[in-house]
């Protein structure tokens, strides 16, 4: 996942020079995750992690790139 994020970042930033325009990049920070994990069981905090990308998956548009980067950390590649 991380790797494919890198991989589109350098071919999103090409297009964006050659046309013209901004790409964004947004951090996402899962807050609490490691307090589930302690609390509830890693198998709580992968079903967290899961309902997250479900949701960043559905509010996202299909050109946009969505990657977990981390353990509690997501990435939003966007371009008008």
């Amino acid at each position: 996942n991380r790797r494919h994020l890198l991989e589109q970042f350098e071919l999103y930033k090409k297009r964006a020079q050659r046309e013209g325009f901004y790409i964004g990049l947004v951090i996402l920070d899962l807050d609490r995750l490691k307090l589930i994990n302690d609390k509830y069981g890693h198998k709580q905090g992968d079903l967290a992690i899961q309902a997250f990308a479900k949701t960043l998956r559905s509010r996202t548009r299909s050109t946009d790139i969505a990657a977990r980067i981390g353990g509690d950390e997501f990435c939003l590649l966007v371009s008008p």
